[in-house]
C-alpha cells in the first residue's frame, strides 16, 4: 500500500510542476534527424507562464514515446484539432519550451 502511495504522490507532484502550453493549431511539425528532436510550431507563440516567448514545443530526443507524439501531433495537424503541450520551461533559450506530454482539444 505504500509503494502504491508513494506512486501516486510523485505521478501528482510532476504534474503539479509541469507547465502547460495555450491551445492552438499546430502550423508546422519539423524533426532534427541529426539531433533527433521533434519540434511543432503552433499559429502563435506557446504562452507559458515564465516563457512567454516559447516558439518550439520540443521533444528531446532522450524521451521515451517521441514517435508516438510525432504521430499524435501529425494526426492532431491533419484533422485540424487544437494541441496543448504539458512540460517545462527552458531557461536558457526561452524560444524552445521542453514538452513530455502531447493532448488533442476539440
Amino acid at each position: 500500500m505504500r509503494v502504491i502511495l508513494f506512486i501516486l504522490v510523485n505521478m501528482f507532484s510532476l504534474i503539479a510542476n509541469a507547465a502547460s502550453t495555450n491551445t492552438q493549431l499546430i502550423k508546422r511539425v519539423q524533426y532534427n534527424a541529426a539531433s533527433g528532436q521533434l519540434f511543432f510550431v503552433g499559429e502563435g507563440d506557446w504562452l507559458i507562464p515564465g516563457c512567454e516567448n516559447a516558439i518550439y514545443a520540443l521533444f528531446k530526443p532522450e524521451l521515451e514515446g517521441v514517435q508516438e507524439a510525432l504521430s499524435i501531433g501529425l494526426a492532431a495537424y491533419l484533422a485540424g484539432k487544437k494541441v496543448t503541450f504539458w512540460g517545462d520551461c527552458n531557461p536558457s533559450g526561452p524560444e524552445y519550451f521542453f514538452a513530455s506530454y502531447i493532448i488533442i482539444r476539440d
